[in-house]
């Protein structure tokens, strides 16, 4: 009997079709869950409201300011497009991804040599932490899962010479970019180097083709947008490029770099990549020929990716989610170690128990406490159905790090100011808010010059920034030609989200409630 369950056991986790189903439903359950507990509203809607623009016929730089995230507004505007705009389809979008992203890597794992039940093991714990921290729409895990299955594909490529394969790998890289132009520039300058060096080792020239292909196929769509869209070129790079440049140059330069900075945070990541820096010496002691093999530039591209998440994490000012990196450097450790013929057992004892123990580990401080959320010190169960706002937001667990102890008073208050605007109607209007899903809710174009407002200058520029006379006349722009002279502010928003756009003291204020404020610009112009 034991003997008969083990053998089933056996069969059973060596069946393609019921590992692709176990980190299917992994993928889909964990983000649907957990990406529905805890609102943190500038993160957990930015793209509502934009995607729900876009099908009501707003151009991105045109209509509104798009520093990040372009690919994941018109992709989430797809999804509203088909299936409706709802809560359950936002979290449908990162949820496939996330899918998506766990099979990649069960195909990886196995592509790499690692037999059936670990690769099920190590992608299902990649798919429980991939999208999950945050789990609804988010730019910064869309370049990186992105960029990651571009490697992926290069990966494949270099091992197979599939000229399918080699013209793929742009595109992901393409997606990641205009998801975020960073972790993904980074991935694409070190993918372009291996590229290089692959060619001149293997003198593989007619990979070249595919690529090349590729690339000016991905250029040729992306000009026939911006001239379909009528979105002005300069508009494009100066949103998109430029204007992002100079974030990124600022975060550089003021970036202390200490050792204790640098490595206490991402301890766990350096220690995992551990395995296959001794891999790598063990086999160049062997042989010096190693560096040659494709062995050693996959190893290559998967230590470069690491450090690429690191630093991406160390610059940016959004919470940590690269720990998703762990099961995927320990089962590539796990497949390359069995490859190279270690077969002491402990080994990889060590490894399954490490992943167990950081997936855990890190399982409950972002999905179960909540941490992008900053939800981690706050009771999970005092939560407010975000349905009795807008049955669009139906399955949403409505609770805040700020308000937690009166998200009944928060959900009125945007209940009664969803109702106002609902029956504004006296003339055209923006709206500034961060509960960015309001317009999806009254159903109305908003003509809100950004997509979201942050009060750091990273959204759009501010007066510090070489680019705020450009931004300014932009605003104003959207402001003329919409004939609009009626601002709302929703708090924390106020006033100061939109008086450093003009010279003089023409805004008079009201208060429509405890959050609601109108503003009326005169002769501002």
């Amino acid at each position: 009997m034991n003997k008969g369950y083990k053998c089933l056991m056996h069969k059973l986790f060596n069946n393609q079709i019921f590992n692709i189903f176990i980190v299917s439903f992994i993928a889909l359950f964990a983000n649907f869950y957990f990406g529905s507990i805890g609102v943190f509203p500038i993160d957990t809607f930015a793209f509502f409201d934009s995607a729900f623009a876009i099908n009501n016929g707003s151009v991105p730089f045109k209509d509104y300011w798009v520093m990040n995230g372009l690919m994941v507004d018109l992709l989430q505007s797809i999804f509203f497009f088909i299936f409706g705009v709802s809560w359950k389809t936002y979290l449908l979008h990162s949820s496939l991804l996330n899918m998506f992203f766990g099979i990649s890597s069960y195909f990886f794992l196995k592509n790499q040599g690692l037999n059936s039940t670990p690769s099920l093991f190590y992608s299902s714990c990649i798919a429980l932490l991939a999208y999950t921290s945050v789990g609804s729409p988010f730019p910064d895990h869309h370049s990186t899962i992105f960029s990651i299955l571009g490697i992926y594909f290069l990966i494949a490529a270099i091992k197979s010479n599939n000229n399918t394969l080699w013209f793929l790998i742009p595109l992901f890289f393409f997606i990641a970019f205009f998801s975020k132009q960073v972790p993904a520039f980074y991935f694409i300058i070190t993918s372009s180097l291996i590229i290089i060096l692959h060619i001149i080792v293997k003198k593989n020239y007619i990979c070249l083709v595919p690529l090349i292909l590729s690339c000016l196929i991905l250029i040729f769509f992306l000009f026939l947008f911006l001239n379909m869209s009528n979105i002005n070129l300069n508009e494009f790079l100066v949103q998109y490029f430029l204007f992002p440049k100079t974030i990124g140059t600022e975060r550089f330069s003021s970036f202390v770099w200490t050792f204790n900075g640098i490595f206490t945070q991402f301890k766990f990541v350096y220690i995992a990549i551990l395995p296959l820096l001794f891999l790598v010496v063990a086999q160049f002691k062997k042989s010096k020929k190693f560096i040659k093999s494709n062995d050693f530039i996959f190893i290559v591209l998967i230590l470069s990716s690491s450090f690429i998440l690191i630093y991406h994490q160390l610059l940016t000012k959004n919470q940590n989610f690269i720990f998703f990196s762990l099961p995927l450097i320990f089962g590539f450790g796990h497949a390359f170690l069995r490859k190279y013929g270690f077969k002491k057992k402990i080994i990889y004892i060590i490894l399954i128990f490490s992943t167990i123990a950081l997936t855990t580990k890190y399982h409950i401080r972002f999905n179960l406490d909540r941490k992008f959320m900053e939800l981690q010190n706050i009771e999970k169960s005092k939560f407010v159905k975000a349905s009795l706002i807008d049955d669009k937001l139906e399955g949403l667990k409505w609770i805040m790090p700020e308000s937690a102890k009166n998200s009944f008073q928060e959900v009125d208050l945007l209940k009664s100011s969803i109702k106002f605007l609902k029956n504004y109607k006296a003339e055209k209007y923006i709206l500034i808010t961060e509960y960015l899903f309001i317009s999806s809710v009254i159903n109305r174009n908003v003509f809100s010059p950004n997509r979201w407002y942050t009060t750091d200058g990273v959204s759009y520029p501010l007066r510090k920034n070489i680019f705020f006379e450009h931004y300014r006349k932009y605003y104003k722009s959207k402001l003329i030609e919409k004939d609009i002279n009626i601002v709302f502010t929703i708090l924390p928003l106020d006033i100061k989200s939109i008086d450093f756009i003009f010279d003089s003291n023409c805004i008079t204020s009201s208060k429509i409630n405890d959050i609601l404020y109108k503003h009326e610009i005169k002769d501002c112009f």
